[in-house]
């Protein structure tokens, strides 16, 4: 995921430089600089328009919410913007769950039926062992 992430900026950074676009984003940044010094978020949304969010570019996509987000999406591949839905899929997540309780309860089921009585089969001689001094 790591290599992704430096890959993708790394090819960005290029574009980006390439396109002369940091001589536009330097005046403009200087003119419009939050007073208050935060970053800017990687999902801003439109000032007009509540709940539409604005593309990130390059430069505004070095934040640690974009870097966390990336971490925590279940993908390999970095990109600017990841697809989303605006509301929560309770079936889908359902769903997932149900799986996870069902996959963990396998292994359970598994290690009891199947490891269990080995590990205790060697438990044994490895106590009646006498300690070499």
């Amino acid at each position: 995921k790591m290599v992704s992430y430096a890959h993708a900026n790394s090819d960005l950074f290029l574009q980006w430089h390439a396109e002369g676009l940091h001589k536009k984003n330097d005046s403009a940044s200087a003119s419009a600089s939050p007073s208050d010094g935060e970053d800017s978020e990687s999902d801003t949304e439109h000032p007009d328009q509540p709940g539409v969010t604005v593309q990130v570019r390059y430069p505004e996509n070095l934040t640690l919410k974009d870097f966390t987000c990336f971490i925590a999406f279940p993908t390999l591949c970095y990109q600017l913007d990841f697809p989303r839905s605006s509301d929560c899929r309770y079936g889908w997540l359902a769903k997932r769950v149900m799986e996870l309780v069902v996959v963990c309860g396998m292994m359970v089921f598994l290690t009891n039926r199947f490891l269990s009585p080995i590990i205790m089969q060697s438990a044994q001689p490895i106590e009646n062992m006498e300690a070499r001094k």
